[in-house]
């Protein structure tokens, strides 16, 4: 620290091991909002092309959340507030019209009770972690309780940069000094905060520093198929947990899970693929390896499981080559394994 600091009481800095593990054991023990998709206490980055889905889900969310109601076939654990803050000033109907299609009688009475939005007339100025502060201070005063809940910053440009030069969203340097108080501001408060950012990749993935990214806990990507608008892909990647696709189809009762596949299953169904591969010569993974053993996966985590473990030199598994351009699956490994 510099040396004109505040001066502090050095024996509050140094955490012995006893105080930590109890801190560290408290956190662990705390319930997932939504169970293996929103954890408690989190900083989540939410990238995704424009019109990919993220207020859609975002809508689903605060119905499900508010009212303790299934979100994606996961279980809402508790009834939790809920506050969007539309920095992009997007039409109140349309998140209204998003919320309303999977409601049923005495879910509007949860909505009304635990949903808030920051009025966009409010936000005439850069939004801070304070001011995000504020805004769970006075909805946990009107709920009259102190209770965790989720908060969406929608969007992270429109809120925190206004007037700054373009890419400065994908600026590490400067988006440390807005995600850090961010991320403090969840660890006291057990409010779990979204950030959407619409600088995504084709695929749907972040297309920025993954210095941001490692500054959040997590990241929930979303992308629309070019065939189908209705059909959105969502996967979920939590640190410290495997990664989760959804495949998801926007109805006019909600979204609804199509499918759903775990990193778990990426690892074992490698493991299988890899060792039906001839030893030591050179192997295309393609479509007609996964039919032969009977395999119906996702594509892209299939290949990035198989580029992880080449890349750790694990396995026995190296990657020597790379695919023709749109079939990124087909790609060559090679079983070094006698």
């Amino acid at each position: 620290m510099a040396d004109n600091a505040v001066t502090i009481d050095m024996n509050k800095v140094l955490r012995r091991g006893a105080e930590f593990r109890r801190v560290a054991e408290q956190r662990r023990l705390r319930s997932y909002i939504v169970e293996g998709i929103i954890p408690p206490s989190s900083l989540l980055l939410v990238p995704g092309l424009p019109q990919s889905g993220k207020s859609t889900l975002f809508a689903a969310l605060a119905t499900s959340v508010t009212a303790q109601q299934p979100f994606l076939d996961r279980k809402t654990t508790a009834r939790t507030p809920f506050i969007w803050l539309n920095a992009d000033c997007a039409g109140e109907d349309f998140f209204l019209d998003q919320a309303q299609k999977s409601w049923f009688p005495g879910i509007q009475d949860a909505f009304d009770e635990y949903f808030f939005d920051v009025h966009p007339d409010t936000l005439n100025s850069t939004v801070t972690s304070s001011f995000l502060a504020q805004c769970i201070s006075v909805a946990e005063s009107h709920l009259g309780t102190h209770q965790p809940g989720v908060l969406v910053v929608d969007t992270m440009r429109n809120a925190f940069l206004r007037g700054a030069g373009a890419g400065a969203e994908n600026d590490p340097g400067i988006m440390a000094g807005i995600l850090r108080p961010i991320r403090e501001l969840t660890r006291k408060s057990g409010w779990t905060i979204l950030l959407s950012h619409h600088s995504a990749k084709g695929s749907g993935a972040y297309a920025g520093s993954t210095a941001i990214l490692a500054s959040c806990d997590g990241e929930l990507t979303l992308k629309r198929s070019p065939v189908d608008i209705n059909r959105i892909d969502f996967v979920v990647s939590i640190r410290g947990m495997a990664p989760h696709s959804f495949k998801l189809m926007d109805t006019p009762d909600g979204l609804k899970v199509l499918a759903q596949n775990t990193g778990t299953k990426a690892t074992s169904i490698c493991a299988k693929l890899v060792e039906s591969l001839p030893r030591g010569k050179s192997n295309a993974v393609t479509d007609e390896h996964l039919l032969a053993l009977n395999m119906s996966f996702r594509k892209t985590l299939l290949r990035n499981t198989l580029n992880e473990w080449a890349a750790s030199g694990e396995h026995d598994v190296r990657r020597i080559g790379k695919g023709r351009r749109g079939d990124p699956f087909k790609f060559y490994v090679e079983a070094v394994v006698a």
